[in-house]
């Protein structure tokens, strides 16, 4: 009875271990940026680039987002076709050989069926408002590990005041969850 009593005990603190360790850890992402200096006349200087690091358990089907920046000014990147403009999402800094994305002369907002595009452009959404659409974040069975850049947006700087900042605001929607810590951040100051 005593030996019985000794393994019930060991199979219960066992599966409390168990449990603790291999716990879900949410999919979440950080935000960093080193802010740029723009002129203060300026109309359409790039601000600096906002890196996402995204981690955690990655959902059975995968997790496909929007993610949408929001600026402190106007956004004035140039179009490329329509609302589709010059700034651009890069999946893992395009890691796997050539980028793979959108065609500027023949632009489309469908992502590749296998997941396999690390390179979207934002749409103009409104005039402090650009957004990617329908990035795969992490695809089926990834380990859940991305490394997001937002590039080539540039924000019009005039009548903001030297020294002002220009603040970004990043924001992921998704039907699976995906918080943002750090989401509001400076990406250029004006000089």
């Amino acid at each position: 009875m005593a030996d019985f009593r000794k393994l019930l005990l060991a199979l219960i603190v066992g599966a409390l271990l168990f449990t603790t360790t291999v716990g879900a850890a949410e999919y979440a992402c950080s935000a960093t940026a080193v802010p740029t200096l723009v002129r203060s006349e300026a109309l359409a200087d790039y601000v600096g680039d906002i890196l996402l690091t995204c981690t955690g358990d990655v959902p059975a089907l995968g997790i496909t987002a929007n993610i949408r920046v929001t600026l402190g000014t106007n956004i004035t990147s140039n179009p490329i076709s329509g609302s589709i403009t010059e700034a651009t999402l890069i999946l893992d800094n395009g890691a796997g050989g050539a980028f793979k994305g959108y065609s500027a002369t023949s632009p489309s907002l469908t992502p590749f069926v296998d997941g396999s595009q690390n390179v979207y452009q934002a749409l103009q959404i409104t005039a402090n408002e650009i957004e990617w659409q329908g990035v795969v974040l992490a695809g089926p069975g990834s380990i859940g590990s991305e490394t997001i850049r937002l590039t080539n947006i540039r924000a019009n700087a005039q009548g903001l005041g030297a020294g002002a900042p220009i603040a970004a605001t990043i924001n992921i929607t998704s039907p699976t969850s995906v918080p943002v810590t750090n989401n509001s951040l400076v990406v250029a100051n004006i000089r």
